[in-house]
């Protein structure tokens, strides 16, 4: 009973020995990332054997884009594809063509579409008619004062630019209601009303006889500023 223990303790203890004596794996012996996705791609594909492109006549083989659709793939790429529909439209043109006679072509589809609507359109003279109604008459009329006005506005923001337009920023006078360049801002009666006056209205002896602070004609004159056009032409 010792003998057979002192046995298995001695080998026990070379088996250690052994062990700690062994070299460690090198990261050159572990299976690397890619050696590990190329197997389980592999693994995947199974036995879906490679296919022949019909274009460009090379092999390629299973992806997983493809994964549904494998049994129907017969090109490699894209543009083989869009080579393969480009060659059978032509196909299918030569067929239409040689059994047709070969002496009228299809019209494209814009030519078609425009020979539908000149059939479903009324004649000449019933959209004459339509567009000489009362309706439509003021729709244009009211289109044609819009782009009058805009052409207009246009007109005086390119006069003021060019400073060719001599009235371009002027303002009225609250008395005349003449268009100037500079108005003095005052009151000139009981509401205390701020109005905006002309030189010459200024200068009566009812505003302020052209004094800034009043002669003591208007009691209830007072000076509030002036005003000037600063688009004014130079």
């Amino acid at each position: 009973m010792g003998a057979s223990r002192l046995a298995v303790l001695v080998l026990s203890s070379v088996a250690v020995s052994a062990r700690r004596m062994a070299p460690p794996l090198s990261k050159a012996a572990l299976p690397s990332k890619a050696g590990l996705a190329s197997k389980a791609a592999a693994s995947v594909q199974g036995d879906r054997a490679d296919k022949i492109c019909v274009v460009c006549n090379r092999p390629f083989n299973w992806r997983k884009k493809w994964e549904r659709c494998w049994d129907e793939v017969s090109t490699c790429s894209k543009r083989c594809n869009g080579e393969r529909r480009s060659l059978n439209q032509q196909e299918r043109k030569l067929t239409s063509a040689t059994e047709g006679g070969g002496d009228e072509e299809e019209p494209p589809r814009s030519s078609r579409g425009a020979a539908r609507g000149a059939a479903d359109s009324p004649p000449s003279s019933v959209t004459e008619g339509r567009i000489g109604d009362d309706d439509n008459g003021g729709v244009l009329d009211a289109r044609a004062e819009r782009k009058a006005a805009k052409k207009e506005v246009k007109a005086t923001r390119k006069a003021i630019r060019e400073g060719t337009d001599a009235t371009a920023g002027q303002k009225q006078c609250d008395l005349c209601s003449k268009s100037v360049d500079l108005l003095i801002r005052c009151q000139i009666d009981p509401s205390g009303t701020w109005r905006m006056v002309c030189g010459a209205c200024w200068r009566l002896p009812s505003v302020a006889s052209g004094v800034i602070d009043g002669d003591g004609s208007n009691a209830f004159y007072r000076y509030g500023g002036l005003w000037k056009n600063l688009k004014k032409a130079a």
